[in-house]
């Protein structure tokens, strides 16, 4: 029972409720940032984030030299706790592919050679001192196309 003056653990700072909203929603609210941090230390340009057509979303277009590279970020963790689990089978490869086209079509001046795929995965289970496990799968989905060059 608390006494006159004391404040309940989970209204102070670092009380039981912020380690609940942080436990809850900051994987959830962060993967996207993770998973951007990842792209550029690979040295990979990120061009658009969000890119939303034909009823889907691509998180981020980017390049790899001539290569667009249309990247999904999948989180997976516990119901409920780090994430929503999302699989590859939900995605759609033909809204994928118009997708792509659109957005060659919408930036002329980007110099497309290839495109391809690529997933990134965050794993939050058995994760290692609060870190997810980030894994890359480059060209992770097969997506045949026309090529264009752009110049």
């Amino acid at each position: 029972m608390l006494k006159g003056g004391d404040c309940a653990p989970s209204l102070r700072s670092g009380g039981i409720m912020v380690s609940l909203f942080r436990a809850l929603f900051e994987p959830i609210t962060d993967h996207l940032i993770r998973a951007r941090r990842y792209l550029e230390r690979q040295g990979f340009r990120i061009i658009t984030k969000g890119y939303r057509f034909a009823g889907i979303e691509v998180d981020f277009i980017g390049q790899d030299g001539s290569v667009l590279m249309l990247v999904l970020v999948r989180t997976r963790g516990p119901a409920g706790v780090g994430g929503r689990h999302e699989d590859d089978e939900e995605i759609d490869h033909e809204s994928l592919h118009q997708a792509a086209e659109k957005w060659i079509d919408d930036h002329p001046d980007v110099n497309v050679k290839d495109v391809r795929l690529d997933v990134i995965r965050l794993d939050w289970y058995g994760k290692a001192r609060g870190e997810p496990v980030l894994r890359y799968f480059p060209g992770a989905i097969p997506i045949t196309m026309r090529t264009s060059s752009h110049a």
